[in-house]
């Protein structure tokens, strides 16, 4: 790839990576509370249950410009949540980077395993247990992928 042509790249990697690892802190904090993806459908404060505007739900930089805390209430916002933004984000970056030649297809199989990984890993962490239905998922997502990895070879 040529030189900006890998920057635009990676920067779209990167985007779309912050993006999703938003989405997976949803997952994370709302499904092993029994909670739902889609209800509400908007982000809110755990403590004051206000609704985040969108302005100030930027994946990283919100987080960063209201020094982690809630606009509304002033409540702490955990660290937890631009980490696995951005860890999200590098790993989208340096997969599509490492990747750069295969499919896209592929590049897409392995992101959404890095992102069961990094569910089924921070929940595991926060609850020393995993449900079933995300080991499942995360393990249907590894075969999906290796049959992709295979069919690239």
């Amino acid at each position: 790839m040529a030189g900006l042509e890998s920057y635009l790249v990676a920067a779209v990697a990167f985007v779309l990576g912050a993006s999703v690892g938003s989405f997976l802190n949803v997952v994370i904090y709302r499904v092993p509370r029994g909670g739902s993806v889609t209800n509400p459908s908007r982000s809110f404060c755990p403590r004051c249950e206000s609704t985040i505007p969108w302005y100030c739900n930027i994946p990283i930089v919100s987080w960063l410009a209201l020094r982690g805390k809630c606009l509304r209430c002033r409540a702490p916002i955990a660290i937890q949540y631009p980490i696995i933004e951005t860890v999200t984000a590098l790993a989208y970056t340096a997969t599509a980077m490492l990747l750069r030649n295969d499919s896209l297809m592929l590049i897409a199989c392995c992101w959404m395993f890095v992102s069961g990984l990094i569910v089924v890993a921070t929940v595991a962490c926060q609850r020393e247990s995993l449900p079933k239905s995300f080991m499942i998922a995360w393990l249907a997502t590894g075969a999906v992928c290796l049959v992709q990895l295979l069919a690239c070879r």
